[in-house]
Formats: structure tokens, C-alpha cells, sequence
């Protein structure tokens, strides 16, 4: 008899965050806090990871979910530009 595994696949999204202010890294991450956990969590599990592996990571992972929320409004990056800056 054969013991076949059922892989399951999930569809990881990023969340809808919450971009009142956004312009400070600090205070959105903790506006955000909720939603971030649960997002680093179903990575790590995605991935395989226990929630204690890669803790390290979790400030560079936090600026990065940062930048990447910045960079999906591009009106917020240009106001941040100083005058005759570019992208």
C-alpha cells in the first residue's frame, strides 16, 4: 500500500496595508503591524521555515515591504524627490 502525500498550494498575496503614513517607514510599519505578521508568516511556511528561523531578517524584510509600498505609488515617490531628482 502506498502513501501518497497531498501537496496543497495557496496563493500568497501581499496584503492590502494601510498607507496613512506612509511617508514614515516607522509609524507605517506599525500601523501595518498586524497584517505584516501574518504576512511573514505564511512566507516562512511557504517556504518552509519555522517562525523562529530568519528572525534576522525581519528588519531588512520590514524596509523592504516598505520600498515596495512606496514604489507601487509612484505620485508619493515623486513628491519624496528633491527638485530636478529622478527615479
Amino acid at each position: 500500500m502506498s502513501i501518497a502525500l497531498q501537496i496543497e498550494s495557496v496563493l500568497l498575496t501581499r496584503p492590502n496595508f494601510d498607507d496613512t503614513n506612509l511617508g514614515n517607514e516607522g509609524l507605517w510599519t506599525l500601523d501595518n503591524a498586524a497584517a505584516l505578521a501574518r504576512y511573514w508568516q505564511q512566507l516562512g511556511r511557504a517556504l518552509g521555515i519555522d517562525d523562529h528561523e530568519g528572525e534576522e531578517d525581519l528588519k531588512l524584510w520590514l524596509s523592504e515591504q516598505h520600498r515596495q509600498q512606496m514604489r507601487e505609488h509612484v505620485g508619493f515617490m515623486y513628491e519624496l524627490l528633491p527638485h530636478g531628482g529622478s527615479l
